[in-house]
């Protein structure tokens, strides 16, 4: 599988339907710069480069989220299951972590263990324990308790899909100045 970003990817070779959108999305690999786009509104001042470990099965919202991400001047790392967000854990060491709530029962978890975004939140804090790592939740549903758990285990903030990116974009700029708390007004 080759980079569909201009950020680094971790994917796993056994998601069909990311192999399938993968093929489909063009690769950004010949663009040098960051694409700027008028229509986001971000907010003032420009980020320091930090690092975004973006992990999702859907690889329209891998490559939506790493566009808004890399316009607004960060870099980004991706990973489509669980083997390849502790992967770039260990090699790419990010600041912040956008993490899909829910994942189908076809993406493995490694030993046949069912996992959600929240256990993997565990398992990547669990490696990272020198550092407080911020965290945002992503998911294309809430279901009942997701709000309630995402700030009780320590995330800024619980998106719904479609995300608004100004909303976003703002609570990554403050969760990695270190200025954000949980908040519930964060969910969209």
């Amino acid at each position: 599988m080759g980079n569909i970003m201009s950020g680094r990817s971790f994917n796993s070779q056994s998601s069909k339907t990311s192999f399938f959108f993968k093929s489909l999305l063009p690769s950004r690999c010949r663009y040098s710069e960051p694409i700027r786009l008028p229509c986001l509104a971000i907010p003032s001042g420009e980020p320091e480069s930090k690092k975004i470990l973006i992990i999702d099965d859907d690889a329209v919202i891998l490559k939506t989220l790493s566009i808004k991400l890399e316009g607004a001047g960060y870099e980004v790392v991706t990973a489509t299951d669980g083997a390849d967000a502790i992967r770039a854990m260990r090699e790419e060491k990010p600041d912040l972590l956008l993490i899909d709530v829910q994942f189908p029962p076809d993406i493995p978890h490694g030993g046949g263990v069912p996992w959600d975004g929240f256990i993997l939140m565990k398992w990547l804090s669990a490696m990272e324990r020198s550092r407080r790592i911020p965290v945002i939740f992503i998911s294309g549903s809430l279901a009942a308790g997701f709000k309630e758990r995402a700030l009780a285990s320590g995330a800024l903030g619980l998106f719904e899909k479609p995300i608004d990116h100004v909303k976003l974009i703002t609570l990554i700029k403050k969760g990695l100045a270190g200025q954000a708390v949980p908040d519930t007004n964060y969910q969209i």
